[in-house]
């Protein structure tokens, strides 16, 4: 959020802000936005947040439906990725580093644990997030 307010306090007020954020699923990212609007307050604004899969946040990017992207690099798909923004003129930006989390029940036998590694989960179902729509779209206005 701060790097967002930022790049408006660089410009000149203009009569209309206008930012159109593209993000995969993440619940800090509508957190990130609350805090923005609340800084929009006092100023006219359209503000468009995105939502969908790793590759329409670049290409939201990329066609410039979106001035900044917000997606997750892991181990495994970070050169693919890092490739494909070479290939679109994108810049990855780290904005933090997050530690994967596992959700356990309390009586779970894995749960008095401070550190669980993969080998201790192989033998648990697991569950995923996946969006089911393949590209969901979310606008806010004031003024």
């Amino acid at each position: 959020m701060e790097s967002v307010v930022y790049h408006f306090n660089k410009h000149n007020k203009t009569e209309l802000t206008k930012l159109s954020i593209s993000s995969q699923h993440y619940g800090f990212v509508i957190e990130a936005v609350a805090s923005l609007i609340h800084y929009f307050a006092e100023r006219k604004y359209e503000l468009t947040i995105r939502e969908g899969k790793t590759r329409n946040v670049i290409e939201d990017v990329y066609a410039n439906r979106s001035l900044l992207g917000i997606l997750s690099l892991t181990d495994l798909n970070r050169n693919f990725f890092e490739r494909y923004f070479i290939s679109k003129s994108l810049k990855f930006t780290p904005l933090t580093s997050m530690k994967q989390h596992v959700f356990l029940r309390k009586e779970h036998p894995l749960a008095h644990l401070k550190l669980i590694t993969i080998e201790q989960l192989k033998d648990y179902p697991y569950l995923t997030y996946q969006g089911t729509a393949p590209f969901c779209g979310r606008s806010y206005q004031c003024g």
